[in-house]
C-alpha cells in the first residue's frame, strides 16, 4: 500500500499514510518499516513528497528504456 502513495494526489498523500498505519496490523517488524519509510519519504527534507509523487507527471519512471518497454506492452 505504502507504494501507491506515489500515484495519490498529493494532498491525499499524509491522509493516505495515516490510513495506511491506522490499518496495519501492529507487528513490531511492520513498526520498524513504518517507522523507516516516515522518516525517508514524509519528512525528509531533501526529498519532498513533491519529488517522488508522479500523480500529475507524464513519465512515470526515470527510466526511458523501462517507459519503453511498458509503452510496447500495452501495444501488445
Amino acid at each position: 500500500m505504502c507504494a501507491v502513495l506515489a500515484h495519490l494526489l498529493i494532498n491525499k498523500v499524509e491522509e493516505s499514510w495515516l490510513m495506511i498505519v491506522e490499518n496495519a496490523p501492529q507487528k513490531e517488524k511492520l513498526t520498524v518499516f513504518f517507522d523507516y519509510y516516515f522518516q525517508q519519504s514524509m519528512e525528509n527534507q531533501n526529498v519532498s513528497i513533491e519529488m517522488w509523487n508522479t500523480n500529475e507527471h507524464r513519465h512515470r519512471t526515470n527510466s526511458a528504456v523501462e517507459g519503453w518497454n511498458s509503452k510496447l506492452n500495452c501495444i501488445i
